[in-house]
């Protein structure tokens, strides 16, 4: 249905994509309803837009050492202009908080005493309230509330976040929890510089095998990763995943598989954590793990080793890249 695929629109697909989808459809008079459709959602998530311009108009005047009046010359806009988008993103931002603090405080939700939080419902100024409502958030009970106060809670430490990181009150969290090279294992440090390059994918975990484990597991390593978005700052479940990550996802896939068919002791899989308890399209999850103990086993130096030849040497990657220098021990074998 025409209405169907024009809700993506609204959704965060770029104009590109949209306009490619309707130049797509074959027949005219379809074709002209889809338009029309994405034309009036097109119309309808301007309100929105201009939402998103005014809180990013008034998180600007938060930076430290800035001014209405300097926000209004910097974007070349009036000083009017910008009190007005101030005034009306922080009364909204105030509302929010006040609503999160006020389910916070009730018995039994949130660890912190209510007479901790109470001073974020007097407070004027929200990077106080934001930084009540924060600590409140910490650590609350989730079974006390029902859904709508949860998205509420959501929206408004996700909120309070944004405003402490415009403030410089916070430095950014990462967008995930990607690998530290001081927490990769020595033996997989080769395997994390390759997948480091490797585009539109975000490596996150790096395993050793454990002689501790059964005898039939003891031998496993293993990386692991997820896909990220198409565009930053916008999830899977809007944007899709990002085409390099995703091409890069099929190129390893299809690698592992070949090197299984040669014998090795190697394989991929994929799995996801409950949908109902994550964000939805960030679950996904794509993991290679070999086998030490095999008949013919790879280790992690040899896989990522021959990775980069079938890449590069063999001219099956699909784009260049600035590989990292090999380790001695891949000059001898070569």
């Amino acid at each position: 249905m025409p209405s169907e695929r024009a809700d993506d629109y609204t959704q965060g697909l770029r104009t590109e994509r949209a306009l490619a989808w309707l130049v797509a459809i074959p027949d005219p008079i379809d074709r002209v309803r889809s338009a029309d459709a994405l034309a009036e959602h097109a119309r309808s998530v301007q309100g929105d837009i201009g939402r998103v311009r005014r809180q990013a108009i008034y998180e600007a005047t938060l930076r430290p050492g800035h001014t209405g009046e300097s926000v209004a010359a910097e974007l070349g806009i009036s000083a009017k202009a910008v009190s007005a988008a101030v005034s009306a993103s922080r009364s909204q931002d105030r509302q929010l908080f006040r609503s999160a603090l006020e389910i916070l405080m009730r018995p039994g939700v949130s660890d912190v005493p209510a007479d901790q939080l109470a001073p974020g419902l007097r407070a004027r100024d929200v990077l106080v309230q934001a930084r009540v409502l924060l600590r409140g958030c910490g650590s609350y009970n989730a079974e006390t509330i029902n859904d709508d106060e949860y998205a509420v809670l959501e929206q408004s430490e996700d909120r309070a976040r944004r405003i402490q990181r415009s403030a410089g009150v916070e430095a950014p969290s990462p967008a995930g929890e990607s690998t530290d090279e001081d927490h990769v294992p020595e033996a997989m440090r080769n395997a994390a510089a390759v997948f480091a390059v490797l585009p539109g994918i975000l490596p996150l975990h790096f395993g050793t095998p454990n002689i501790q484990e059964s005898p039939d597991r003891s031998g496993l390593w293993s990386i692991g990763w997820q896909i990220l978005p198409a565009e930053e700052g916008v999830g899977e479940y809007y944007a899709g995943p990002h085409r390099d990550g995703w091409v890069a996802t099929e190129y390893l896939i299809w690698f592992v598989r070949d090197l299984a068919r040669g014998g090795y002791g190697i394989w991929s899989d994929v799995f996801a954590l409950p949908p109902f308890m994550n964000e939805p399209g960030t679950s996904l999850y794509f993991s290679i793990q070999g086998d030490l103990n095999a008949e013919k086993p790879i280790t992690p130096d040899q896989f990522v080793r021959d990775l980069r030849r079938s890449w590069v040497d063999q001219q099956t990657g699909f784009m260049d890249l600035d590989w990292p220098k090999p380790p001695a021990a891949d000059f001898e074998a070569s």
